[in-house]
């Protein structure tokens, strides 16, 4: 479990209320950035924040997100990137180690799948 995850620079992406989620980050002294084309359908600006979201350095997400299993996925597996973690479990920012596969914060830093190839 992390206690800390400072952070200088935050890209977010929430699908709607980002005004009031950058006014968070600005009232904790964050800079954050967030992208939201009004003349793209909802399904582009998700797609186009996916791609960006699987190349950032780490992640942080929703556990029992669908948008944020795949982004975990993608980037461990496909990326080689294990820097993924979730913010809804025990009251901190925890390293995520089941490469997306489960939706229970406890399970997401707990288990760690075992690929077999034969």
């Amino acid at each position: 479990m992390l206690k800390v995850f400072e952070v200088a620079e935050v890209f977010f992406t929430t699908g709607e209320n980002q005004s009031f989620v950058q006014s968070l980050f600005d009232e904790n002294k964050i800079k954050s950035s967030y992208f939201y084309d009004k003349d793209l359908e909802y399904e582009i600006n998700a797609a186009i924040n996916f791609e960006i979201l699987t190349a950032a350095q780490k992640f942080v997400g929703f556990s029992r997100s669908s948008f944020s299993l795949l982004i975990t996925l993608k980037r461990h597996l496909i990326l080689n990137n294990p820097e993924n973690y979730i913010y809804n479990y025990g009251n901190a920012i925890n390293k995520r180690i089941d490469y997306g596969l489960f939706d229970a914060g406890r399970d997401c830093i707990s288990i760690t799948p075992q690929i077999i190839c034969k």
